[in-house]
């Protein structure tokens, strides 16, 4: 739409200006500059929506509002309604810009429009079908996405878990998992679990140790006779060097390999 108006209002002539607050030739808007200065509602909004729910003066989660959101026939779509008398100088409908004349294959004539089909343009002025119609239609797309966004409900953040360790103490999942980690028993051997809690406060007050705790199986992880390189590392944690790092890496690589292969 900018488009149009910044290169075919500049032929309207005299009164008939297609952006004229009136007819006459001193008051003819002459191009898009002079329009955003004329009516400044016309000027493009480049700031970026605010967050949450922003408020739009078009586009609502009822539907379209203002004067967009109507159908505007010849001569109301212009400042004040005046008559402008916008004549393009051709009829709508004689327009041919892809026909093959010399072929006669000829294309059906038909209304040329901007804006995403909401402004129409006749021999006569610019007309516009209306929001409200075009998003009925499944017309203006975009417009239509814009819209399906307003209503959307905002996403509202869940509460964070405020669990405590305390209240925890009763899950048996967790029982299990504290049995094995906190005090190095089977997961289901239980003769223990009144220290599940003072292991739980003394380990995540200790410096470092809660990393520990979780690392010690990884550490431990047995590779005694994996590494052709390196044959007298028994565990993970006695790794010291890069290049035995990869060659772990390749070995667990061409395993799942021949895995796959033989699936």
């Amino acid at each position: 739409m900018r488009e149009f108006l910044a290169t075919q209002a500049v032929l309207s002539a005299s009164n008939h200006g297609c952006l004229s607050t009136a007819d006459g030739a001193t008051t003819v808007v002459q191009g898009i500059q002079q329009l955003e200065t004329t009516k400044t509602t016309c000027k493009l909004a480049t700031d970026l929506s605010p967050e949450g729910s922003p408020n739009f003066a078009v586009l609502e989660k009822a539907g379209p509002q203002g004067e967009l959101a109507e159908i505007k026939t010849v001569n109301t779509i212009t400042a004040n309604g005046q008559n402008t008398n916008c004549n393009l100088n051709s009829i709508n409908t004689g327009h041919k810009w892809l026909n093959d004349g010399s072929n006669n294959q000829n294309i059906a004539a038909s209304n040329p429009s901007v804006a995403a089909g909401l402004i129409s343009i006749s021999s006569t002025g610019l007309t516009s079908k209306g929001l409200t119609t075009l998003l009925a239609a499944d017309g203006a797309l975009i417009i239509k996405a814009a819209q399906a966004a307003i209503k959307r409900e905002q996403g509202t953040a869940q509460p964070a878990d405020k669990t405590t360790a305390t209240s925890k103490g009763s899950n048996d999942n967790f029982k299990q998992a504290g049995r094995r980690y906190l005090l190095e028993l089977a997961a289901d051997d239980n003769k223990h679990d009144q220290q599940l809690q003072s292991k739980v406060t003394e380990g995540y007050n200790a410096a470092g140790k809660p990393t520990n705790l979780l690392l010690q199986e990884i550490y431990d992880m047995p590779i005694e006779g994996i590494l052709k390189n390196s044959p007298s590392l028994k565990k993970l944690g006695d790794i010291t060097d890069i290049n035995q790092l990869l060659e772990l890496h390749f070995y667990y690589s061409d395993l799942q390999k021949q895995k796959l292969a033989n699936a």
